[in-house]
C-alpha cells in the first residue's frame, strides 16, 4: 500500500469530513451530528506544505426538509444562504449552508485519514459552493434609488415566483447607470434569465423558468422610474464572456426579496 500523503488521501474541496475527525470544542453546539462538514479549502491549499497552509477550512451543511426547500437559495443566488443536494449512498438529500458557519481545523487531524465514504457533492455543486463564497465579497451593490422604485408588493410577487420556480435560474442585468439617479432619470434595465442549457431541453423545467420571466416582467414593467427594455430566457452557454465581463451584472438582490412587506428593500 502506498504511503499516505495529502496528495493521495482523497481530501479535496467538497469532500465531507466525519465529525469524529474534529476535536472537541472546535464546533458550536448548533452543529449537531446530523450536520455535514464540507471542505471549502482549495485543492492546492489542501495538498500544500503544512507550514504554509496549517489549516483546512470547513463549512456546515444543515439538513433541510422538503417543506424547507427554497428555490431562491439554489445556484448561489442568495449571498448568505445556499441549498444543495448531497449524495448519501443511493439517495440525494437537501442541505443548507450559511456563509458565516465556517471553521478552521488543523491539518494534523486529517493525517492518515480518508474522507467519509458514500457521501459526496457532485463536481458542479463543488464549484457552486466555491463561487458562492467568493461572490459574497465581490458582488455588486445595486443603487438604493433603483431598489426603492420597486414597491413592496412587486418584490413580493417576484419573491413568490423565485421561491417556487427559481431552482435553475440566475439573473443577469444590464443597467444604464449604477449611480443614485434623481427621480426624473429612469433606470433602463435589460434582464436575462440564465439557465443551464439542458433546461431548454426539458419542457417542465423550461416552463418553470418562464414563470420567473413573466414575474420579473410583471414586477418591474409597471414601476415608475424604471424602463424595462426586455426580459429574456437564455441559455447560459449562449451568454458570451464579453457580455459577462463588460455588460452584464449578476443580480444578487435576492436578500432584498425576503424583507417584510412593510419594509423597503435595503442595500
Amino acid at each position: 500500500m502506498d504511503e499516505w500523503t495529502f496528495q493521495n488521501s482523497g481530501w479535496r474541496q467538497g469532500t465531507v469530513v466525519p465529525h469524529e475527525f474534529v476535536p472537541d470544542g472546535n464546533l458550536p453546539p448548533e452543529v449537531g451530528p446530523e450536520t455535514k462538514l464540507i471542505i471549502v479549502s482549495h485543492d492546492c491549499d489542501i495538498v500544500h506544505d503544512s507550514e504554509v497552509e496549517p489549516f483546512i477550512e470547513l463549512i456546515a451543511a444543515h439538513p433541510v426538509t422538503a417543506a424547507g426547500k427554497d428555490s431562491r437559495l439554489f445556484r448561489g443566488k442568495n449571498p448568505r444562504r445556499l441549498q444543495i443536494y448531497i449524495q448519501e449512498g443511493d439517495v440525494k438529500n437537501l442541505y443548507e449552508l450559511r456563509a458565516h458557519e465556517r471553521f478552521r481545523i488543523s491539518r494534523q487531524h486529517f493525517c492518515d485519514r480518508k474522507p467519509q465514504a458514500g457521501v459526496s457533492l457532485n463536481g458542479v455543486d463543488v464549484m457552486v459552493v466555491a463561487k458562492w463564497l467568493s461572490r459574497r465579497y465581490k458582488r455588486y451593490s445595486f443603487p438604493t434609488a433603483f431598489n426603492n422604485r420597486i414597491p413592496p408588493k412587486n418584490w413580493t410577487k417576484l419573491q413568490k415566483a423565485l421561491e417556487s420556480d427559481g431552482d435553475d435560474v440566475r439573473l443577469f442585468v444590464a443597467f444604464n447607470s449604477f449611480e443614485e439617479l434623481p427621480s426624473d432619470k429612469p433606470y433602463e434595465v435589460l434582464i436575462f434569465v440564465g439557465v443551464p442549457s439542458d433546461v431548454l431541453e426539458n419542457d417542465f423545467r423550461e416552463q418553470r423558468a418562464l414563470k420567473v420571466v413573466a414575474a420579473i416582467y410583471e414586477s418591474l414593467s409597471t414601476c415608475a422610474g424604471i424602463t424595462l427594455i426586455d426580459v429574456k430566457l437564455r441559455s447560459e452557454a449562449d451568454i458570451s464572456i464579453e457580455e459577462m465581463e463588460r455588460q452584464l451584472i449578476e443580480w444578487d438582490a435576492y436578500d432584498y426579496l425576503s424583507a417584510p412587506e412593510s419594509e423597503a428593500p435595503k442595500t
